[in-house]
This record gives C-alpha cells, structure tokens and sequence, in this order.
C-alpha cells in the first residue's frame, strides 16, 4: 500500500535551515552596512561626537561686570557691526592659540591688533566649542584646529594676563576657559593699521579687564 507522507510546516528541512542562515546573514549586512553609513556621515560632519557642547554664555558667569549688565558675544556682534567704542562686558568662552612662527605683517602695523598672526586663531565664543585636537604618540604627534560654528570674535589683550586660562591640550581636545570681559571694538590705534588690515583691526574685541574666569573674579 502506497502512503502518502506530509511535511508539517514546523519541521524544518536542510533547505530551510539554509535559507534561514542566508536570510540573518542578509540582515546582518544590512544592519553592518548602516552602522557604517552613520559612522561615516558622522565623521564627514566634523567628526565623531566629541565632548557634550555648553551652549550659551557659561551659567556661572555673572550677570553684572563693571558696572555695566553682561551681555553674550552674539550681542557683542551687533556692537561690532556699529562705530561705537564704547566698553562693555562680554560673557562667553575663551579659546587661545598655540604659539606658532608669524610671517611679518603688512606695514604699518599695531602690534595688539594686527602685529601677531595667532590673533586670527584666538577666540571668544558664545558656546564651549573645543577647536584645537591634539594627537600624541611615541613616533610625534600632530595638532588641528578650526574656527568656530558659532557666532566669535577675537580677543586681544591691552594689558592683562591670560595664565587663568584652561591649558592647551597635550593629547586630546581642548577644553575653553570660561570668561566675562570688559574692553570695546573700534580701538582708535586702528587706524594705525595697514589699509588691507584696517577693517580687521577695528573688528578686534580689546580687552582691558578680565572681570571672571573659571569661576573667580578678576583672576
């Protein structure tokens, strides 16, 4: 007598068991190949996340300086984009330069605004951006930095110190300091400045008192 066998669907043949194998290795590389995608898309814009970002003026930093009320360095664009040289006090996060060899500038020249190419790579910014990456092993190193993407202006200073600064990083990120200055735009020695170098002389935030840094006052 002929009998006829069914395969209930539960068991599973070895083609089956193949085309399930086939079917996880699929979706694995699937799953791989956007898990490379994000990486990617991550790096192409700016890199791996990096240290959380405090937006903003610091929160600690106070609301008064000089008697005048402390605005953000956002305000402080506006005042630049004017003719006023008036002093104000400015909240904001402060990033230095490596000290690095300057070509000679264009002549004439004033050296606090324009006699010192690190000027153009020192920053005070609206947010605690870290714009200089440090990279160190036994066979050298190497250092990048950029500008930042928030709004920034560039500090020089007419008198004070900078050693309360957070230090450059030896290997790693940099960290800015946190920082209320009094000083003014529109300093009267740019006129002193070359023609070409005129407008960013003007442009300089001259820093004449550092009120607080990293939580003391007139460090």
């Amino acid at each position: 007598l002929g009998v006829a066998f069914r395969r209930r669907p539960m068991d599973a043949g070895p083609m089956d068991e193949h085309r399930g194998r086939t079917l996880a290795m699929v979706a694995a590389l699937i799953l791989g190949a956007i898990a490379i995608a994000l990486v990617l898309t991550g790096w192409m814009r700016g890199g791996l996340a990096g240290p959380a970002i405090a937006t903003g003026p610091p929160s600690a930093a106070p609301k008064q300086a000089g008697g005048m009320a402390v605005i953000t360095v956002a305000d402080a664009i506006k005042v630049q984009s004017g003719d006023s040289a008036a002093d104000i006090a400015v909240a904001g996060w402060y990033q230095q330069s490596y000290a690095l060899p300057c070509p000679a500038p264009l002549q004439p020249m004033v050296p606090l605004l324009n006699g010192d190419c690190t000027i153009g790579m020192t920053w005070l910014m609206e947010n605690a951006e870290s714009l200089i990456h440090a990279s160190r092993d036994a066979t050298g190193g190497t250092n990048s930095s950029g500008p930042p993407a928030g709004p920034a202006v560039h500090p020089v200073f007419d008198g004070p110190s900078t050693g309360w600064a957070n230090p450059l990083p030896e290997n790693g990120d940099s960290v800015p300091t946190p920082v209320v200055f009094i000083g003014h735009f529109d300093d009267m020695r740019s006129q002193g400045c070359a023609p070409a170098d005129r407008q960013a002389c003007l442009d300089r935030f001259v820093v004449k008192v550092v009120a607080w840094a990293n939580g003391v006052d007139n460090p």
